[in-house]
C-alpha cells in the first residue's frame, strides 16, 4: 500500500453536456498531493522568485547604469571567448589522434590569443576598453546585418510557396539589417543601446516569471 499522506486539492466544477441531455453537470475531482510534491512546489516557487528578483536587478542596472553594465558585459564576453579557446585546445589534445581536427586546434589557438590580447589591452587603459567595446559591437552589428539579409532572402523563397503572413518575415529582416547597420556606424552608442534593450527585456521577463511562480499553489 502506498502512503496516502497529503492534502486534497479540489478542482473547480467542470461543465459538460451528455448526449441526449441538456444542462450543466458539475463533478469534483480530488487529487492527492504528497508532502514531497508540496515541498518540491515550494522549492520551485522560491527559486523562481529569487531568479525573477535577480533578473529585475540586472535589468535595472542595464537601464540606469548602461556604461558600467556594458563594460562588465564586455569583460565577461571577452573572458568567456578566451576560456572557450583554451578549452578547445585542451579538447584537441584529449581527442584520439585518429579523430583530431586541425581546425579545432587552430580555432582554439586563435580564440585564446585574440581574447587574451583584447583583455590585456582593455586592462591597460581606457583606449583598450574602448577598443574592446568597439570590437564586440562590430561583431554584434555584423551578426544582426547578416541575419537580416538571410531572413530577407528567406522571405522571397517562402513567398513563392504562397504561405500567408510572410510580410512579418520581411519586416523582421529589414529591421535587423537597419539595427545592424546602425550599430556598425556608431558602435559605442549601439553597444550601450543593446545593454538597455536587454535590460528592458530582463525586467519584462522577470515580471512574467514572478507572476508565474506566485501562481503556483
Amino acid at each position: 500500500m502506498s502512503d496516502n499522506r497529503g492534502s486534497n486539492i479540489i478542482i473547480n466544477e467542470r461543465e459538460h453536456n451528455n448526449s441526449g441531455m441538456y444542462g450543466d453537470e458539475a463533478e469534483n475531482i480530488t487529487v492527492l498531493v504528497s508532502d514531497d510534491d508540496r515541498d518540491l512546489m515550494k522549492s520551485i516557487k522560491k527559486g523562481g522568485t529569487i531568479a525573477s528578483i535577480v533578473m529585475a536587478v540586472i535589468g535595472a542596472l542595464a537601464i540606469f547604469a548602461p556604461v558600467a553594465t556594458g563594460l562588465t558585459a564586455a569583460y565577461l564576453i571577452t573572458g568567456g571567448f578566451t576560456i572557450y579557446g583554451i578549452f578547445r585546445i585542451i579538447a584537441y589534445f584529449e581527442t584520439p589522434k585518429t579523430l583530431r581536427s586541425g581546425f579545432m586546434l587552430a580555432d582554439g589557438i586563435l580564440s585564446a590569443l585574440l581574447g587574451g590580447m583584447i583583455l590585456v589591452d582593455a586592462v591597460a587603459g581606457p583606449a583598450g576598453r574602448a577598443s574592446m567595446i568597439a570590437t564586440l559591437s562590430f561583431a554584434a552589428g555584423f551578426m544582426a546585418l547578416f541575419g537580416g539579409m538571410t531572413q530577407t532572402a528567406d522571405y522571397f523563397s517562402i513567398r513563392k510557396s504562397g504561405i500567408p503572413g510572410t510580410g512579418v518575415i520581411l519586416f523582421g529582416g529589414i529591421l535587423r539589417m537597419l539595427t545592424g547597420a546602425l550599430i556598425i556606424l556608431n558602435p559605442f552608442i549601439g553597444w550601450f543601446s543593446i545593454q538597455m534593450g536587454l535590460g528592458v527585456f530582463l525586467i519584462i521577463s522577470a515580471i512574467a516569471l514572478f507572476a508565474d511562480t506566485r501562481a503556483i499553489d
